[in-house]
């Protein structure tokens, strides 16, 4: 509790234990008040733990990967944390951290664990603050560790990295010029191992946009992410708040088949009777985004509600194949619940809609001046098997996740039907083909997918 900060400490521990505490452990690296007016030798961080903690942190989760002496770990119940956890790799730093919080009567938890090769157990849905303070540059592979901790983060992901400030920079042998030249750039530079004459140089420096990028592009899972300074070794500290939605609504289907008609026609009065079986009567009041256009168009970290425009081809459209792997989808990891309506049209119906509005809408005097791969999908719906196997394919994925299930057949007015009841209409069309173990065939005219 914000009273708590300034409340004196109390210990069970005689000032001669304190001492020998002080003598023991080589406490050099954080400092950390003690009782009987004592501390630890190390570097003040106080100022950084002002910038990265709010004063009141009453019932929050931390998990401190890195954590050392302990010192945010201690900081954090000061502030009302309830439950506090600290990971190191050195069994050293374990059991200073023990002692220390035995000397503080404080009910942090210590761990002794390589966060790059193992995983905490971590209460449901993660902890609310995950801080990685001065670490990411010693790990082997940072971009890994970077999801992990990701995932592990329910609210806030606090880091403070290597940057080219002016302490790191001369380990590097860089000038001036051009660290302050690489530091505007979104890149993660690779420095030597090792000894660099009498310096240590450290792994990885990563800048402030690199990290935006990888933070909220390439994982999606981050609305934005604050930049300040770290009053240790002029590095850098990132407060990175992750995207929380309570209710999830994702209208799926494939290019030209109609789904923002659909969003609007849910959201309209005409709407009303196809959005009440699926409980959106509110939808009109909802926001809305494409789902590649979430990381810029969404920038609140908490939201009630959420209708996410999706493309079932945008795997095959941005390299990853596969609907795990793509990172528009990374939304459904950060919702509570989630309900999927999914448009379908016949197959002539959608080639006709597709070939006005992706084919002829870019035709001027005879020449097509859209997108290569719309001519190629254009194809492909000339075969009807191609369009139910994406469809069937979006389904199997979808089934496992998500509460509610619907699709929404396209033809004179919308009609609500079931998976099952979509699946016995196609099987009565004569579309029954099996799916292969690889889904659609991705060679020759694949949608998106440029030949190698």
């Amino acid at each position: 509790m914000i009273g708590s900060l300034s409340a004196p400490l109390t210990t069970t521990w005689n000032e001669q234990q304190v001492r020998n505490l002080i003598a023991d452990e080589n406490l050099i690296y954080q400092r950390i008040e003690l009782p009987y007016g004592l501390a630890t030798r190390g570097k003040d961080r106080s100022g950084t733990c002002r910038r990265i903690f709010p004063d009141d942190m009453a019932g929050k989760s931390v998990l401190d990967v890195g954590a050392h002496s302990g010192y945010f770990c201690f900081e954090a119940v000061k502030r009302g944390a309830t439950r506090v956890v600290g990971v190191e790799m050195e069994p050293k730093h374990i059991r200073a951290a023990r002692r220390v919080a035995e000397c503080l009567n404080m009910p942090v938890e210590f761990y002794q664990l390589d966060i790059e090769h193992q995983v905490p157990q971590v209460p449901a849905g993660g902890f609310d603050y995950v801080i990685c303070l001065n670490v990411l540059h010693h790990f082997t592979d940072p971009i890994a560790v970077l999801r992990k901790l990701a995932d592990l983060t329910r609210d806030r992901l606090i880091l403070e990295f290597v940057g080219f400030g002016r302490h790191d920079r001369k380990k590097l042998n860089l000038s001036w010029l051009s660290s302050l030249w690489l530091r505007r750039m979104p890149l993660l530079y690779a420095g030597p191992t090792g000894t660099n004459g009498r310096y240590y140089s450290p792994k990885f420096v990563l800048t402030h946009r690199a990290l935006q990028n990888i933070l909220t592009c390439h994982r999606n899972t981050f609305t934005h992410v604050e930049h300040l300074r770290s009053d240790f070794k002029d590095r850098c500290l990132a407060v990175a708040h992750k995207r929380r939605v309570e209710r999830l609504i994702v209208v799926a289907g494939l290019p030209g088949v109609g789904k923002s008609t659909l969003i609007r026609h849910l959201r309209s009065d005409a709407g009303r009777e196809l959005a009440q079986p699926l409980d959106l009567d509110r939808i009109r009041d909802w926001p809305h985004s494409e789902a590649h256009r979430l990381a810029e168009k969404i920038r609140q970290a908490r939201l009630d509600l959420l209708v996410l425009h999706y493309s079932i081809l945008s795997p095959y459209h941005h390299g990853s194949n596969e609907y795990e792997k793509d990172e528009f989808l990374d939304v459904l990891h950060l919702a509570g619940r989630i309900t999927f309506v999914t448009l379908w049209a016949e197959p002539d119906v959608l080639r006709t809609q597709f070939e006005q509005a992706k084919i002829l809408a870019c035709t001027r005097k005879g020449r097509f001046t859209g997108r290569a791969r719309n001519k190629r999908l254009l194809e492909q719906f000339e075969n009807p098997q191609i369009i139910v196997d994406y469809y069937r394919r979006w389904f199997e994925f979808t089934m496992p996740r998500g509460e509610n299930h619907a699709v929404v057949r396209d033809g004179e007015g919308y009609r609500l039907m079931s998976i099952d009841q979509w699946q016995q209409m196609i099987d009565q069309q004569g579309y029954a083909v099996p799916s292969s173990p690889q889904g659609p065939d991705t060679t020759g005219a694949q949608p998106g997918v440029e030949s190698i």
